[in-house]
Order: structure tokens, then sequence, then C-alpha cells
């Protein structure tokens, strides 16, 4: 019973260590838009939009 207790503990631990706090600048959001060909002029489906560097 105490090993279950402690792993419990020890993984609690790991899952509010992973949150971001209120003062850490870390947020939520979301990015929305289009994406579109500059030379056809139309919308592009299916495409993937990747941040690598949001401090750029």
């Amino acid at each position: 019973m105490k090993y279950y207790l402690m792993v419990i503990a020890i993984l609690f631990s790991f899952v509010t260590i992973a949150q971001p706090n209120s003062k850490s600048g870390i947020k939520n959001g979301s990015i929305s838009g289009r994406v579109m060909d500059t030379n056809l002029k139309q919308q592009l489906s299916y495409v993937n939009i990747i941040i690598k560097n949001k401090d750029r």
C-alpha cells in the first residue's frame, strides 16, 4: 500500500512541475487563418504550420 502511495505522489509531482505557472509568461493560445499560394491566389488545403522559435 505504501508503494502505491509513493508512486502516485511521484507521478503527481511530475504533473505539477510540468504545468506553467502564472508568472512564467507561457500562455495557451491558438493561431488561425489561411495559407495562400501567392502565384495561384488559392487557399492551400491540409497545411501544417510549425513555430520553431517564438522569441524571434
